[in-house]
Order: C-alpha cells, then structure tokens, then sequence
C-alpha cells in the first residue's frame, strides 16, 4: 500500500512539475519614455532582435502601410515573421500616414534586413506608421510568437498628445501599462515584454490604443524586437518559475 500511494505521490509531482514549467508567463514591463522633440535614439535592431524584428513606415505611399517596411533575414533571403503585420484598430475615416521625417524619435539601424534597403543608417532608417486624429479606442495590434522559453521583445512606439494603453495578452494572462504623453512633443516610448509560452508557436497579442485625446493626437508603431533575455533576467526568472511550482505544490 505504501508503496502504492508513493508511487502516486511521484506521479503527481511529475505532473505539477510539468504543469508549472508549461504555464504561460508574462510580464510587461513599465513604459520608459526614452526621447521628445527633435532628440532621436538609435536602436540598432540586428543587435536587439536577434530571434526576430520588424520595422514600419518609410515606404511606397502606394503599399499597404500596415505591411512592415523591413524584416530580419533568416539568412536565406527569407523573413524570419514571427513578428506579424500591424491590424488597424476601429479603422473609420482617421489617416494612416508613413512618416520618415527628421522629427521620428526613432533612428533604426540594421545590417540583416531582407528587404531593400539590407542595411539602413541615419535617414534610410527612420520610420513610423502612425494613426493621425485617431478617437479614443483606435490603434494598432499585431502578434509575436512564444515559445517554451523565455523571449523577450522590445516595442517602439510614437506618442502626440495622448494618453494610451498597450495590452499585452498570452493564454489566459494579460496585462496593460498606459502610455502617458500629453505633451505635444513626439514621444518615443519603450515598452519591454517578457514571456514564455505554454507551447512552441503560442502567439501574444499586443494592443495600442487611445484613451484619452489631449489635443493633435496621433499615436504609431515604429519596431518591434524580439531576442532572449539577459542571462541576470534568466536567473530571475528561473526564481520566479521555482516559486510558482511552490505554490502550486503547497496548494
């Protein structure tokens, strides 16, 4: 009979065991408004996104702006696209616009782009697709994949004269941080995500919305880029995942 019940025990911890290490894990990090004005930042993707990245605007105004204008090469010629394209939110009569102006907050660099231009520097890589005059509830959306490893991803998005959420939903977890830039001054705004999936080729979805109008609002998605945590985040999580299988046994 003991023998019976330990060998229940052992199974049972087995499957808590694997239950823990398959649960989704999400966490958004706070929005830090990295530039405004005439200030731009650099952000040299081929360095930030080594699983995946994608940039927008800056391209023919005769081709579908939600379309990335650039992506990572697989190193066969082919986009990587675990990045997906941008859907317009609630799109009623507000302009979308490509922008490569000298005000974008945002100058991407690269050199493994499978796209013209392959590499970019200074103005060939400044860009945006932005929603201009957008009402509240308007935005952008779009996916990243998951894995059962830890990703973490990088958005770079363009504030004027709003406030606005990011929700960041993976399975049954979801998060929101609210982008506050009521100023009139072309904010470029850092969100960083990290997660695991529960499964290989899980999607997250990530929402950008107005809430609120302050006057000129517009609000865009410059890039996104996707890579693997730092090793000191690594052991942070891994703290996180022993705790949750804690709790779990415990309860």
């Amino acid at each position: 009979m003991n023998r019976i019940l330990a060998a229940l025990i052992g199974l049972l911890l087995v499957a808590l065991t694997a239950s823990a290490a398959q649960a989704a894990v999400l966490d958004v990090g706070t929005p830090v408004k990295e530039t405004a004005g005439d200030v731009q930042i650099n952000k040299d993707l081929t360095a930030k996104g080594g699983i995946d990245w994608a940039v927008w605007g800056f391209q023919d105004p005769d081709s579908d702006p939600l379309t990335a204008a650039n992506r990572k090469d697989d190193g066969g010629g082919t986009a990587v696209g675990e990045i997906s394209d941008l859907t317009y939110l609630d799109g009623d009569s507000d302009p979308l616009e490509n922008w490569s102006e000298s005000w974008n907050p945002y100058e991407f660099d690269w050199t493994d782009g499978v796209m013209s231009p392959t590499s970019a520097t200074d103005q060939d890589s400044l860009m945006r697709i932005q929603q201009k005059e957008s009402d509240n509830g308007d935005g952008f959306s779009f996916t990243i994949e998951a894995d059962t490893t830890s990703r973490v991803a990088e958005l770079y998005l363009y504030a004027r004269a709003i406030v606005g959420d990011v929700k960041v939903t993976l399975g049954t977890e979801s998060q929101t941080v609210e982008i506050n830039n009521p100023e009139k001054d072309d904010g470029g705004w850092l969100v960083p995500i990290t997660f695991t999936g529960d499964s290989d080729g899980q999607l997250m979805t990530v929402e950008y919305t107005q809430t609120q109008d302050k006057g000129f609002n517009t609000l865009g998605v410059a890039g996104v880029a996707l890579d693997v945590p730092e090793p000191a985040t690594m052991v942070l999580l891994g703290l996180g995942g022993a705790g949750l299988l804690l709790r779990r046994r415990r309860g």
